[in-house]
C-alpha cells in the first residue's frame, strides 16, 4: 500500500510539474509574441504623420490657413503617439492662426471704415442707429481679434 501511495504522489508531483512549466512555457511564448507585435509596430505611425505634417505646411504656406488648421486637427487625432510631428504642429497651427486672424483683423477694419463712411453720408436716424449697431459690432470683433494676435505673438515669444 505504501509503494502504491509513494507512486501516485511522485505521479502527482511529476504532472503538476510538468503542467506548471508547460503553463510558463505558454506564458513566455504569449509574452514574446506581444513584445514582438508591440515593436514591430511602434513606429506610431510617424511616417505618415510626416506626409501629413508636409502636406499641412505646403497647406500653411499656400495661404490655406483654415485648411491648414483642420488637417492639424486631424493629425491630433489620427497619431496621439507621434510626439515630435504633433510638436512640429503646434508651431504650425500658432502660425497659421496668426495669419488667420491678422487676414480677419483687415477685413474687418475695411468693413469698419466702410460702415463710418455709410453713417456719415446717412440722412435718416434708422438708417444711422442701424448702421450704428454694426459698427459697434466690428469694432467689438475688431477688437477680439486683436487680442487674439497679442496673445498668439506672446505664446510665441514664450514658446522660444
Amino acid at each position: 500500500f505504501l509503494s502504491t501511495m509513494q507512486a501516485t504522489w511522485s505521479f502527482f508531483f511529476f504532472f503538476s510539474e510538468n503542467s506548471q512549466h508547460i503553463s510558463m512555457r505558454r506564458h513566455i511564448i504569449i509574452i514574446a509574441a506581444t513584445a514582438f507585435l508591440l515593436t514591430a509596430c511602434d513606429d506610431n505611425g510617424s511616417k505618415e504623420a510626416q506626409a501629413m505634417l508636409d502636406n499641412i505646411c505646403a497647406l500653411r504656406d499656400n495661404g490655406h490657413y483654415a485648411e491648414a488648421l483642420d488637417s492639424i486637427k486631424s493629425l491630433r487625432q489620427r497619431f496621439p503617439k507621434a510626439i515630435r510631428q504633433r510638436e512640429q504642429a503646434l508651431e504650425i497651427w500658432q502660425d497659421a492662426s496668426l495669419r488667420l486672424a491678422r487676414q480677419d483683423i483687415a477685413v474687418t477694419d475695411s468693413a469698419l471704415m466702410a460702415v463710418e463712411r455709410q453713417m456719415a453720408n446717412a440722412t435718416d436716424i434708422a438708417t444711422r442707429n442701424k448702421l450704428g449697431v454694426v459698427r459697434d459690432s466690428l469694432k467689438v470683433r475688431y477688437e477680439a481679434l486683436c487680442g487674439t494676435v497679442r496673445i498668439i505673438l506672446r505664446r510665441q515669444q514664450e514658446g522660444k
